[in-house]
């Protein structure tokens, strides 16, 4: 393997945390749209000490697809251009909904503003995929935005809202679990999440063969081998959304999510050309260890921040979260 093929592995990986992670918090705000004032509140306060570090592993993964695969980025600022500055109104109007509800007079309005933010960031991330993805060479019309009516690409966007749903259902549901809340709420939450898994395993396979399309070569030892794991995969989630199960469904979750991302990845490379280098192998070198010293303390941010948001209570007690117009500490 040269040290292109394992950028790719390494860019897949980061693509894994930007859409199996970012996916819960997107999930939470697109279901607190359908939740009462004070639920919505609630989901999204289960969110805020995550959601930040969620959205780093997009900047990481612009960076390294500017210094890896240049051409790709480049094509991505000009063909899709329209797109990826609706995908950054869209992470903005989010982000100004999730903090001004804490400090506004009448924070409905914000909740409101966070989950149609998150809405319109999974339709201009999928049509933005669909497009670099499906049709990698043709020309697009308003700058990549003529996407929303073209409906070949609209897979992908089910895709990614298949995953909200299956992430945020989940870690609703563990949330819930944690706190001792309404087992109807639980109830809904885990048909909610079995529902988002049918649907990513469905759509994964959809843009399996969508990838394939014209190509000569189809890794199927690759590719049984991850659908094995992922029917195993999904009957363990199934298992982990009945009430006596111990824990969280979050973890299979999330590895249903990999497991798609893997079938898919193995179809763009046996289909595809390395895109080439960025500069000369030193270039790549460097990046490299610029890479291996600053990835460690992203993930361990990461990992912190999730220990953050466990719930401080005393036993028997259910945590709640705080009045949108309080500070939290």
């Amino acid at each position: 393997m040269t040290l292109h093929d394992w950028w790719f592995l390494l860019l897949g990986g980061v693509l894994f945390l930007h859409m199996g992670l970012g996916s819960i918090d997107l999930g939470v705000c697109l279901l607190s749209l359908f939740a009462p004032q004070e639920r919505a509140e609630t989901m999204l306060g289960s969110i805020d000490s995550i959601w930040h570090a969620n959205q780093t592993w997009l900047v990481v993964l612009g960076a390294m697809l500017f210094g890896a695969f240049p051409s790709v980025y480049g094509e991505v600022l000009t063909r899709l251009y329209g797109l990826v500055v609706l995908l950054l109104a869209a992470l903005a109007l989010r982000a100004l909904g999730l903090e001004y509800r804490h400090h506004a007079a009448n924070p409905a309005p914000w909740r409101r503003l966070a989950g149609w933010g998150a809405a319109a960031v999974v339709v201009a991330e999928g049509l933005m995929l669909g497009a670099l993805f499906l049709a990698p060479h043709e020309s697009s019309d308003l700058l990549g935005l003529g996407a929303v009516i073209q409906p070949v690409f609209f897979p992908t966007l089910l895709f990614l809202f298949c995953c909200g749903l299956l992430m945020g259902g989940a870690w609703a549901l563990g949330w819930i679990r944690r706190t001792r809340g309404d087992g109807l709420d639980a109830e809904l939450y885990a048909v909610l999440t079995l529902v988002g898994g049918l649907g990513a395993v469905l759509t994964g396979a959809l843009l399996c063969g969508q990838l394939a399309e014209g190509s000569d070569v189809v890794p199927w030892p690759f590719l049984i081998p991850i659908l094995v794991a992922g029917l195993a995969d999904l009957a363990v989630l199934y298992a982990s959304l009945r009430p006596k199960w111990q824990g969280s469904p979050l973890p299979w979750g999330l590895l249903l999510i990999g497991l798609v991302l893997a079938a898919c990845a193995a179809v763009v490379r046996a289909a595809l050309a390395s895109t080439g280098p960025a500069g000369d192998a030193g270039e790549l070198w460097f990046l490299t260890m610029a890479t291996a010293v600053l990835l460690p303390p992203l993930l361990a941010f990461q990992i912190f921040q999730y220990r953050l948001e466990r719930p401080r209570q005393k036993p028997g007690r259910p945590a709640q979260a705080g009045p949108a117009g309080e500070e939290r500490p």
